[in-house]
């Protein structure tokens, strides 16, 4: 029954495992959207100041003067490279992550399958030995029978040894008497032929 219950929580226990890992996966990514939206939040809003100063002053400014690299767009290059950078670290991370996941499960499986030959073969030697203990009654009650009838063969053979010995006695005396009572014939007979 125990081991039924655990046969059944298993899975659910490596399902569950398996969704943490991924939980934890796409809690670190949002965390780090986060930072970054609040990063890009923070430099739009800078930026917004500055383009609004940059607007009052505009009128003040003759645009022949502003040196060409201000008035130049920034690059997307500058801005991609550090988003890239960014994303490739984390595309590392969840690629690293996704391995160590790979790993557990294939661990977790491998371990499952030893469990369950583990259980087989113990299931196996139990039966063997319910089997063992069941001919070792068998044989100890065979036994106790044996020596049963040993017992009471020796009772009996001693009886018998005992009623031969007292037939013995009684057949030797009664021979004896008859030889002397045929003895006494012989001589009561002798006699009376003389």
């Amino acid at each position: 029954m125990l081991d039924d219950m655990k046969g059944l929580i298993e899975p659910a226990v490596s399902e569950h495992e398996r969704l943490m890992v991924k939980y934890d996966i796409e809690v670190n990514c949002r965390n780090e959207a986060e930072n970054i939206a609040r990063k890009v939040t923070s430099q739009n809003i800078t930026l917004k100041r500055q383009s609004q100063a940059l607007l009052c002053h505009l009128e003040k400014i003759d645009i022949t003067q502003i040196p060409e690299e201000i008035l130049e767009e920034p690059e997307e290059e500058e801005e991609t490279a550090g988003y890239k950078e960014y994303t490739d670290k984390l595309n590392n991370t969840i690629k690293d992550l996704e391995e160590k996941v790979s790993f557990y499960v294939t661990s977790l499986t491998t371990a499952t399958e030893e469990l369950s030959t583990e259980r087989e073969n113990n299931f196996r030697l139990q039966q063997k030995n319910e089997h063992l203990k069941q001919s070792l009654n068998q044989t100890e009650n065979t036994l106790t029978q044996y020596q049963n009838a040993m017992t009471e063969l020796s009772t009996m053979s001693e009886s018998a040894y005992e009623e031969y010995e007292h037939l013995k006695s009684k057949y030797e005396i009664e021979a004896q008497q008859r030889t002397e009572a045929e003895n006494k014939m012989q001589r009561s007979k002798h006699k009376m032929k003389q």
